[in-house]
């Protein structure tokens, strides 16, 4: 899961009031864990790479 926190983290262009904009949305920090959670769950049902789960990840964002 660190490979998806660290690219995504990367990805923050702004922090504001509890939000951060990330890959072009305002997302609740809150709701950032359970995001996170949520694409490890996908990654061990799915069976697939981070590469491809990033890519998942990406467009639930």
């Amino acid at each position: 899961m660190e490979k998806i926190i660290v690219q995504k983290l990367h990805e923050i262009e702004e922090k504001e009031h509890g939000k951060i904009l990330l890959a072009g949305q305002w997302i609740l920090e809150s709701e950032i864990a359970g995001l996170i959670e949520k694409a490890g769950k996908l990654r061990e049902e799915k069976k697939v790479s981070w590469e491809k789960l990033n890519e998942i990840f990406l467009k639930e964002v």
